[in-house]
């Protein structure tokens, strides 16, 4: 800006420069309307100030704030500017213009990076060149013309990992019972939040980073889990999801985490509640112990109490009841003669039908008839005998089993070990036998391979003779 009399400088300014004519009291005439000759003499507008129009390239280069303090984003932006208003400029000049374009940028600038997190450079400088570039005037007169911003992640911070990092695990999670756990499939998805509390980021270092989330993340899903019963996986699933499945939390020690995706089961094998009904075949001690009555009770049982009974099978809750129906049925027929089986089964449904004695604790029995029959013969001898029976066997996965129907033969081999002993026990021993042997198949195959299981069984066991000790032969 060059001020000199009005007098000595031509009518029409050269290129790049602007006539700005004041009369020494505030008046200023200029572009874009100049002043003609006679309103420069009439007026008194006998200064003139010579103004550069001429457009500037610049550039700055600055550190501007993240949304976590203490990182930055290195900014550079790539503009030019020019006094485009002449009089504004003279009536408001500064002394170092390029600093005040650079001052002004800065100001709106850092507003819109420190929003976005330290490692979001490029969504940073996206928003920053909506903003910026293109014209834009800061006051004096002056545009500042932004054709480019660039954001890049501060050197100087400790290096470390900026994409997220995936981790599967399995993890045990509470339900409404104490004794009933989710067992959870979990992926999460974590990553470093503030890289000024992770230096020296080594491979050690991520697993701490990794436990820590698991660990916290873990902390608040069983918070929320803990609410739900434990036969609503499902529910329960949808839920860790709607908290922990969307944008990663801060979960302390600069590190956030999500859940990416979970899958629920109830842990081990939930207590059925509804009522079973079942029935129970054994020999029974009658006054006499070379003749014990046959028994037949039919009875139901439900669980009344689930905690005490989670992590139990169906079949052995059943086996439970069953033991307790046979002890008591044993109490009710010892001293009742061997001949009178009729009166005995009327004694023994007296003492165990209605309100059954002593039953397991948190499971109601109830007892449906008491069949007895007499048997003062021990067993033939040398003869096959067929019978089916129904039993559980394992899979190879812990908790679940395959339900199996079985037809047999059976004979005794072993005269004089029978002599005395009821029937019943050598076809007892035969069915002990057969699955025993049964069971060590099954064991190698998935509970979803039923098919598989039998082929093998019948592969091994159809047809070829198996010594069920004491003299007996399935």
């Amino acid at each position: 800006m060059t001020p000199g009399p009005a007098s000595q400088h031509d009518d029409v300014a050269p290129p790049g420069t602007a006539f700005v004519f004041s009369n020494g009291r505030g008046r200023l005439l200029g572009p874009p309307h100049p002043p003609t000759r006679s309103e420069i003499m009439i007026g008194h507008f006998r200064k003139r100030i010579d103004v550069d129009v001429t457009l500037h390239p610049s550039h700055l280069e600055e550190f501007v704030p993240s949304a976590l303090q203490g990182a930055s984003f290195k900014a550079t932006v790539v503009y030019s500017w020019c006094r485009t208003d002449p009089k504004a400029w003279v009536a408001n000049p500064v002394d170092r213009p390029e600093a005040h374009c650079a001052a002004r940028l800065l100001a709106i600038l850092r507003p819109i990076t420190q929003s976005f997190a330290w490692d979001n450079a490029s969504d940073a400088a996206r928003a920053a060149s909506n903003r910026l570039v293109g014209r834009l005037p800061v006051g004096h007169g002056i545009v500042v013309d932004v054709s480019s911003v660039d954001l890049v992640v501060d050197p100087a911070l400790p290096v470390v990992p900026r994409t997220p990092h995936s981790e599967t695990f399995d993890v045990d999670l509470p339900t409404d019972l104490d004794t009933v756990r989710f067992r959870a499939d979990v992926e999460m998805l974590w990553h470093v939040s503030d890289p000024l509390q992770w230096r020296d980021w080594s491979p050690e270092r991520e697993r701490q980073a990794a436990g820590l989330c698991r660990g916290e993340l873990v902390n608040r899903v069983s918070q929320l889990t803990r609410s739900y019963r434990y036969d609503q996986p499902g529910a329960a699933e949808q839920a860790v999801i709607a908290r922990f499945g969307g944008a990663a939390a801060d979960v302390g020690f600069g590190l956030s985490a999500k859940v990416q995706l979970v899958r629920l089961t109830t842990g081990g094998v939930a207590p059925d509640l509804a009522r079973h009904e079942a029935e129970v075949l054994d020999d029974m001690p009658s006054d006499t112990v070379e003749a014990p009555f046959h028994a037949k009770v039919e009875y139901a049982w439900q669980i009344v109490d689930p905690a005490l009974w989670t992590g139990q099978a169906s079949h052995e809750v059943e086996a439970i009841a069953a033991k307790a129906v046979l002890r008591e049925l044993r109490r009710a027929t010892r001293t009742e003669p061997w001949r009178a089986a009729a009166a005995a089964s009327a004694h023994a449904e007296a003492a165990l039908c209605g309100q059954f004695p002593h039953p397991p604790e948190g499971l109601h029995l109830l007892v449906h008839s008491v069949q007895l029959e007499a048997n003062r013969t021990v067993a033939p001898v040398g003869g096959q005998r067929s019978n089916q029976f129904r039993c559980e066997l394992p899979s190879a996965r812990a908790g679940l089993q395959f339900s199996a129907a079985v037809g047999v033969t059976w004979r005794i081999t072993d005269p004089v070990a029978w002599q005395r002993r009821p029937e019943r026990e050598a076809e007892q021993a035969g069915e002990r036998a057969v699955r025993t042997r049964l069971r060590e198949i099954c064991r190698q195959f998935g509970y979803d391979d039923a098919a598989g299981a039998e082929r093998r069984a019948l592969a091994e066991l159809a047809g070829v003779p198996l010594d069920a000790g004491d003299g007996v032969q399935v």
